[in-house]
């Protein structure tokens, strides 16, 4: 599987989608800086919490995951939120 396979999958959380990102990077041998760590992440969420990611000043992985836990918490106790 390669880097352009991966897409967050519904039912699938940030961290799911996170550990799997991670493992590529790692079976792939790649030494990532947080910064680009963090720009594949969100690149790779589903659009409505890609897009609510990238409103915001995001610096760290770390700061991305946690935003994007939250809101998809949020989303699934209320799908109506991420309808446009």
């Amino acid at each position: 599987m390669g880097f352009k396979e991966i897409v967050m999958q519904l039912g699938e959380t940030p961290w799911e989608l996170d550990q799997r990102l991670k493992c590529m990077i790692y079976e792939a041998n790649m030494n990532l800086i947080d910064g680009k760590h963090h720009e594949w992440f969100v690149a790779l969420l589903l659009p409505h919490l890609r897009s609510a990611l990238l409103q915001q000043m995001i610096t760290t992985q770390e700061k991305a995951l946690e935003i994007s836990m939250r809101l998809h918490e949020t989303l699934m106790k209320d799908p109506n939120l991420g309808v446009q």
